[in-house]
């Protein structure tokens, strides 16, 4: 047998689909392979020491579940008994056998203060009648709202909306290269739709070239930006 071990690893819980492969010494001990499985998932356990995590060795019946079965494998993972390994555990000890290699070899069980991070999203932002060198990024979670990202805009872009409530910032949708044609595709924008408070960003931006502009923005009614706070915004390099 090679002396390499290629373990495919499943956090408890997760779908199928997001198994993940793990290759390491088969002369280290489980400790070692808590620590791999860590690294792998940056930044997935940031918050959890590497022994915090069980490891469990799959039933036979589930390493070795054939792939187009993807529903029985869910049911054999839910339903078989899986083996706790101890830390101090010799993987040549517990692997001493060649493994199928489209198994699920391991389960991956956090402790249960454990919460998931939230997957985050980078919007690039443009306000409606700005140049493109104005630019700038919000990073937020997928599970939050539209008007969570009217709360980042008005923070990030400080001074420029201190006049503006959040809410009376209007969001459009868009996906326009930065090039130089953006601004001409701005100023021809269907300015008919904004995007409504309540709707998940998670369902809204399911496809973020990350050198677009993702939305664009514009106060409800201009006239509650000053003068003075314009023309600051404008000069800035």
């Amino acid at each position: 047998m090679s002396d390499e071990l290629s373990l495919n690893c499943l956090i408890w819980g997760d779908e199928v689909h997001r198994s993940f492969n793990v290759k390491l010494s088969r002369t280290e001990i489980v400790d070692a392979l808590k620590d791999a499985i860590k690294e792998k998932k940056k930044p997935y356990f940031d918050n959890v020491p590497a022994d915090h995590l069980e490891i469990f060795r799959t039933s036979q019946r589930v390493a070795s579940w054939p792939l187009d079965d993807e529903k029985g494998l869910i049911q054999a993972l839910a339903n078989d008994s899986h083996g706790r390994l101890s830390g101090r555990g010799a993987l040549s000890a517990i692997f001493n056998r060649p493994l199928v290699p489209h198994g699920i070899h391991i389960l991956v069980k956090p402790p249960s203060t454990f919460t998931a991070p939230q997957a985050t999203i980078s919007i690039n932002c443009l306000v409606v009648g700005d140049t493109r060198n104005h630019i700038f990024t919000v990073d937020l979670a997928g599970t939050q709202k539209v008007s969570h990202l009217k709360d980042a805009i008005k923070e990030k872009k400080k001074p420029y909306f201190d006049n503006v409530p959040a809410d009376h910032l209007e969001i459009f949708r868009t996906s326009f290269p930065n090039d130089g044609e953006l601004e001409d595709k701005l100023r021809n924008l269907n300015f008919n739709e904004p995007l409504r408070p309540t709707s998940l960003l998670g369902n809204i931006f399911t496809d973020l070239p990350v050198e677009n502009v993702h939305i664009a923005v514009r106060p409800v009614d201009d006239s509650k930006l000053s003068t003075s706070t314009i023309e600051r915004h404008r000069t800035l390099p």
